[in-house]
């Protein structure tokens, strides 16, 4: 038996390839494979299996399609090839932000023309570089102002997704045993912490306002993702940092961030489902992200909040309350405490 990790692409983002982790658990088990696992909602498993690499990508994708009843390309890696993906770490010595150093594994060879017409992007302060079937992407501007991500949105590989690398070391915590794999990387056995929730609301003219509420931890910086394309990362709508961390309640209007820095949210949005998420730049906490389309911000009105109700196996439902509730509906059973 080998360890894998499948990495599904473009699915729970938008309202569009919906796909509960309880579901595809049993699916993937159902087909044989054992030890199934998932982490997060983007379409990250880890399983063992009998089949080779490539028959197994393939089984997948048609288990998928067939439960589901669309397709789902899937990138698949062994143990060792994911752990070689971390232990290379290319980009290490200039990134220092994780959620914006991105990793694209493809299922075949990165070709020529890929890297040709990277390399003829004046790429500001981004860095790139290619081995084999993995393509590393520093974006430390974002990717909503990196030339790279743009060129590389706009040209023909081999199919991929793409992961940050937060989510590619949590990938290979798990691969080596969880909490145990995680000291094994870093040599610290903490996992970030989900220490609160972010909701939604409107000022008095309808502008969206994030709504973060720290619990404990801390948080500097908001961002909103555009709808489901069908790649990921999904396109960064919005991308605002505080001059310092933010370890209580706070409010950041997405238009004009009176204090926060970095791109503003550019109205109208187009009529989908676009997601707030609101983390530290140290990848060390991170609050639980909240949905929304333009008719729903439509309907909000100033003092109510709307914010994602998460359940591990079947994703997200959006609820409202009054915003001054929103704190204690939060922070039930969870301390107020630094760090």
């Amino acid at each position: 038996m080998t360890r894998y990790a499948v990495l599904l692409r473009g699915i729970n983002v938008g309202r569009a390839h919906r796909v509960p982790m309880a579901e595809l658990r049993e699916l993937l088990t159902a087909q044989g494979h054992t030890g199934v696992a998932t982490l997060l909602q983007s379409g990250n498993v880890v399983l063992d299996s009998d089949r080779p690499a490539g028959e197994l990508g393939s089984a997948v994708e048609r288990a998928l399609e067939q439960r589901f009843g669309f397709a789902v390309p899937v990138v698949v890696r062994t143990r060792d090839e994911l752990l070689a993906v971390v232990a290379k770490d290319p980009l290490g010595s200039v990134a220092t932000d994780p959620s914006r150093y991105v990793v694209s594994f493809s299922n075949a060879p990165v070709p020529p023309e890929v890297r040709e017409r990277l390399a003829a992007v004046d790429p500001e302060d981004d860095v790139f570089t290619v081995d084999g079937r993995e393509l590393y992407l520093w974006c430390p501007h974002g990717q909503l102002q990196s030339p790279l991500s743009a060129a590389l949105a706009t040209t023909r590989g081999p199919v991929g997704t793409a992961r940050n690398w937060a989510t590619v070391r949590k990938l290979a915590a798990v691969l080596l045993g969880g909490v145990l794999g995680l000291a094994v990387l870093s040599g610290c056995s903490r996992t970030p912490d989900v220490n609160g929730a972010v909701g939604i609301t409107v000022t008095a003219d309808g502008s969206p306002v994030a709504v973060a509420e720290v619990c404990h931890g801390s948080v500097d910086r908001i961002t909103v993702a555009g709808p489901n394309r069908g790649e990921q990362p999904n396109e960064t709508l919005a991308d605002l940092t505080s001059p310092g961390r933010v370890s209580e309640s706070t409010q950041v209007d997405l238009v004009g961030p009176a204090g926060w820095r970095g791109t503003p949210l550019t109205l109208p949005l187009d009529d989908e489902l676009h997601v707030v998420l609101a983390d530290d730049r140290d990848a060390n906490s991170e609050l639980t992200q909240t949905e929304f389309t333009p008719a729903q911000l439509a309907t909000l009105t100033p003092g109510t909040v709307q914010y994602s109700q998460y359940d591990v196996d079947e994703g997200s439902s959006q609820v409202r309350a009054p915003l001054a509730d929103f704190h204690a509906i939060t922070c039930s059973g969870r301390d107020r405490r630094t760090g």
